[in-house]
């Protein structure tokens, strides 16, 4: 018997394409045992949608490697992929990303997650990708646990708030890009059915390292409903509404050794699109520290609106005008402030504190009353990340002082690890070699040591035997932050039922690729439910658009 085509057995598999091919896979859960995956057009392509609340998964045996040599496009409703690596070792495939989630309007796919995956896009390793993952065309996408780097930008994204809902990005891990090349790519600079938006981005728990944050349209439509809530940055710019007029929430990042430049916040009498300006303003609960070398403005702040163009019906133009009364930009912490300032016919550089104050209140509303600057920057930092997904996995990054390279600095990890075995693993080496740069059998909790080798910073997965629990120790906390605006809302875990224990494998190529396990519950019950809140509003438009598509 040829090899894929079996009745489902583990000795008479099926393949995996024909598991991820178009087909009603509502509430399927699909494990994928380890092995090399690879395809003779170095194209995976999943079409197996699910419903709301029971989705198509396509996962990883835990603590097991699954390869996939080639590019993983995702088409289909409710699709998950969880716990793969994702890499081209030939360059043979004509896609710029390793996962590709998108398609041609009318059709949106909906609620699209990406799991705890290892993506590399970049040649210097051992993918041939320019990109690491790219979004079009697809609603309520959630972008969770990722380890990515790549030798372009790491993520690729747009979204229209309008159209559908927020899209997703949270506890991901985007590194290290080629010199000169973004971090994040959120630019649109066309419209494609309503589509051409950087709306409703909701971008949580991430850790940026190297290369810019881009988020903003060049197209002429406003950026609006964004947040940008307890993320990391560093050395990696900040960028938000850049050509056209944005509204975003910047709420309890760290931000280290970047600087972050919004020169067009939506302002006061805005024309075109007021129905639009539904979200507050806000830079706010921020801690930035930057280099007392580093040159330029730390801030650069600017407003905008659409104004008539004279004599042309339906063209506009953006001027600065006043800032908004309700914008909150206040309670941020600094070590080191200089300013740029463009509002109200107003335009200056290399602003202090006392003047950034006094020309804010003049231009409508007086930021940092209560933040703090000149404050000494702690020479040492670490900082955890809890994932939802996988209790057992946890993301650290320690952070030194630029000026101070090439030292070895013990830390006291003993907060959450007590008992439980665990290894931690260089973000490199997580998925690829193995080889962990601490555990447990080497070193005690308290004396982990980390080398800083002409870096200011290192970032590591930690795997424990165990569930880590108890994170709340940690003087940095767990960063799920309880936030006066939008917020994530974790569940607690529940109860598990399956119905059928049908087992199926699936090999191609000569390698092992799944089992398949039915499951009739909602899969949002399984243990790490991490449930996302959305407006009622915007789920029963996602319902309808659903209704009317038959995938």
């Amino acid at each position: 018997m040829a090899i894929g085509t079996g009745a489902g057995t583990k000795d008479e598999p099926f393949s995996f394409s024909s598991a991820s091919a178009k087909q009603n896979g509502e509430g399927k859960l699909y494990w994928l045992l380890p092995g090399n995956y690879t395809s003779e057009t170095s194209n995976f392509i999943i079409e197996c949608s699910g419903k709301l609340n029971r989705p198509c998964v396509f996962r990883c045996v835990e603590n097991h490697k699954c390869w996939f040599q080639g590019v993983i496009e995702i088409r289909a409703n409710e699709a998950w992929l969880w716990g793969v690596r994702i890499s081209d070792t030939t360059g043979s495939s004509s896609s710029l990303c390793p996962i590709a989630v998108g398609s041609t309007p009318p059709i949106f796919f909906l609620r699209i997650h990406i799991i705890n995956n290892l993506i590399e896009g970049n040649s210097r390793g051992s993918g041939k990708h320019r990109y690491g993952m790219c979004f079009s065309n697809d609603i309520g996408t959630v972008v969770y646990g990722n380890i990515v780097y790549g030798e372009g930008p790491n993520l690729n994204i747009s979204n229209s708030y309008s159209v559908g809902s927020y899209k997703y990005v949270v506890a991901n891990m985007f590194i290290d890009p080629s010199s000169g090349t973004p971090n994040v790519n959120a630019v649109v600079d066309s419209d494609t059915d309503g589509m051409g938006e950087i709306s409703g981005l909701y971008f949580a728990k991430n850790i940026f390292y190297g290369g810019d944050v881009v988020l903003g349209s060049i197209y002429n439509r406003p950026d609006y409903q964004n947040v940008f809530l307890s993320n990391q940055l560093v050395n990696s710019n900040l960028y938000v509404g850049q050509d056209q007029p944005g509204q975003f929430q910047v709420l309890e990042n760290k931000i280290f050794d970047s600087t972050i430049s919004w020169p067009r916040m939506w302002g006061v009498g805005e024309e075109q699109f007021p129905e639009r300006q539904q979200l507050v303003s806000a830079f706010k609960g921020n801690t930035v520290y930057r280099s007392y070398s580093a040159i330029g403005d730390l801030v650069t702040f600017g407003t905008g609106i659409y104004v008539p163009l004279p004599g042309e019906d339906d063209k506009y133009f953006v001027r600065d005008v006043d800032i908004p009364a309700d914008t909150v930009w206040d309670a941020n912490t600094y070590n080191f402030f200089s300013a740029a300032y463009h509002c109200h016919g107003v335009l200056e550089s290399q602003l202090a504190s006392d003047k950034w104050s006094a020309l804010t209140r003049v231009g409508g509303n007086r930021f940092d009353v209560n933040s703090l600057f000149n404050v000494t920057r702690p020479p040492q930092q670490w900082f955890v990340v809890a994932n939802e997904y996988d209790f057992s996995r946890v993301y650290l990054s320690f952070i030194i002082d630029s000026a101070r390279r090439s030292l070895l600095v013990n830390y006291d990890l003993c907060c959450f690890l007590q008992s439980a075995s665990w290894k931690m693993y260089d973000y490199r080496d997580i998925g690829i070699n193995d080889i962990p740069t601490a555990t447990s059998d080497d070193t005690d909790c308290q004396t982990v040591p980390i080398e800083f080798n002409d870096t200011s910073a290192r970032f590591f997965v930690l795997v424990s035997e165990e569930d880590i629990t108890n994170l709340e120790r940690c003087p940095t906390g767990t960063w799920i932050t309880d936030s006066e605006y939008l917020q994530i809302t974790v569940t607690p875990p529940e109860s598990t039922g399956v119905d059928s224990s049908t087992l199926i494998s699936a090999i191609v190529g000569g390698l092992v690729f799944a089992i398949v396990i039915t499951i009739s519950v909602l899969f949002y019950r399984q243990k790490h439910k991490f449930d996302l809140e959305w407006k009622a509003e915007k789920e029963r438009q996602l319902q309808e658009m659903e209704s009317d598509q038959s995938l």
